[in-house]
């Protein structure tokens, strides 16, 4: 069946989450939120995907970066693998949440000898290592208009969950005349990618200014909300990643530090006290959220009568 919400569009989700190993602490808390999200979905008949990512870590499941030519964005050290989505038969789904379940609670507990980058219960595909975002959000591209021709979604919602920014995009090699190039050492380099039919100006050396134009063309080419979800304990961290969102929000308008800086230091106090802030369009997503990670446990409603 098919529930139509309020604004009579038919829904859809698919979830991003980020499994690098810094993630080891809040992963556990961050599955159980995710679980709740995809029951209600189930219960309410949107449809749903959910997804992993993080840097494979066996070779032979990987497609090397020298077998794409030296003008192609490399995604050989990227892994998106599916956790859960909304057609399984039902004895394979309540099977992959039962899993997912005792995952978070095996990873959290303390008598997990491995805990700093080992998921129990998970295949190798599922552990914890490094942080390809920006080649994520290439793929997405593809399982997003993949999810809307599937599913016939009018109305999308794309969310991304993290604790760290991406690095450096990796290009394929060119072995041929190899010798007589010279090396660049350039950094700040703009360079033009056609993705999903659209192009898209990225820059060397800016991954916060590649983070927003991927995500707006995201947004544009997919027809989809996206949110972003960034986790962390660290002071610091949270105030540079609002900065980045400021700085780089939709259109990919570089705005000064300075006065990001204050805008930021306004939005504090709405941190310490919801223990969230969101900031509108930045990194170009329609709702950007820096949460304090440690606190994201899931609280039952009690009430006495």
């Amino acid at each position: 069946s098919v529930t139509k919400l309020a604004d009579a569009k038919n829904h859809g989700m698919i979830f991003f989450i980020d499994y690098s190993g810094s993630m080891r602490y809040d992963l556990p808390n961050v599955l159980n939120h995710t679980l709740n999200l995809v029951f209600f979905c189930k219960a309410v008949g949107i449809p749903f995907e959910v997804y992993g990512f993080t840097n494979p870590q066996t070779e032979h499941e990987t497609m090397q970066a020298e077998d794409i030519n030296h003008r192609q964005i490399s995604v050989a050290y990227t892994s998106v693998f599916e956790l859960l989505n909304s057609t399984m038969k039902k004895g394979d789904y309540d099977l992959a949440c039962r899993q997912l379940r005792a995952q978070s609670f095996l990873f959290f507990s303390p008598q997990n000898p491995r805990r700093g980058g080992f998921m129990p219960m998970a295949s190798c595909y599922e552990q914890l290592w490094g942080t390809p975002l920006y080649e994520t959000i290439i793929v997405a591209h593809e399982l997003v208009k993949r999810f809307k021709q599937k599913h016939r979604v009018q109305k999308m919602n794309t969310i991304f969950l993290t604790d760290g920014d991406g690095g450096g995009f990796a290009f394929g090699q060119n072995r041929a005349g190899a010798e007589h190039c010279k090396k660049d050492v350039t950094t700040r380099v703009p360079y033009r990618a056609r993705i999903n039919g659209r192009q898209v100006d990225l820059m060397r050396g800016n991954p916060s200014f590649n983070y927003a134009a991927l995500i707006e063309n995201l947004r544009i080419t997919c027809g989809t909300t996206a949110i972003g979800f960034f986790i962390s304990t660290s002071r610091s961290q949270i105030k540079q990643s609002a900065i980045n969102a400021l700085r780089h929000t939709k259109g990919n308008e570089i705005k000064d530090w300075a006065p990001a800086a204050e805008k930021v230091n306004s939005l504090l106090s709405q941190l310490r006290k919801n223990k969230c802030m969101m900031i509108p369009n930045g990194f170009s997503f329609d709702e950007y959220f820096i949460i304090s990670g440690g606190d994201l446990k899931l609280d039952d409603d009690t009430t006495t009568s």
